[in-house]
């Protein structure tokens, strides 16, 4: 299972710091257990500052991507001092890519550009697996 978590600055700046850090340990437990359960978590942000992500839950992350011109600041939050010197003059969709295990420093990328609209094919989705068999049981999908 993938969770994807868009927009998690807008989310935990909006919360006081006692849920804060029940977010932030419950983050941490997904990240450092969920791989070997099979279970994965996709962090959406425009800046991944410590103030809002943890450095601990930062670092555990194993892949990170960061598109666009960042600045300075913005690519050593990413990717720690391999993030030191990097500049982004490439096309838009392209950036910096750090792969744990993979990559042995960041590297430039290129994200391929998707001529999609979102909308439209999670709706495909929606109506033709309005019902999925789980372990033995029919659970119907609602939509919102």
């Amino acid at each position: 299972c993938v969770f994807v978590f868009d927009e998690f600055v807008a989310f935990i700046s909006s919360l006081d710091n006692k849920l804060k850090d029940q977010v932030n340990k419950s983050l941490r437990q997904i990240i450092l257990k969920g791989r070997q359960a099979g279970c994965f978590i996709i962090l959406a942000t425009q800046r991944p500052d410590a103030k809002y992500l943890e450095g601990g839950v930062r670092d555990m992350l194993g892949l990170r991507v960061a598109l666009g011109n960042c600045s300075e600041d913005g690519y050593k939050m990413a990717f720690g001092s391999d993030g030191k010197g990097l500049k982004n003059n490439g096309p838009k969709g392209s950036g910096y890519i750090w792969v744990d295990g993979l990559t042995e420093y960041t590297e430039y990328y290129e994200s391929p550009f998707m001529d999609v609209k979102f909308e439209d094919e999670f709706e495909k989705l929606y109506n033709s697996n309005s019902e999925k068999i789980i372990e033995g049981s029919t659970v119907n999908l609602l939509k919102e």
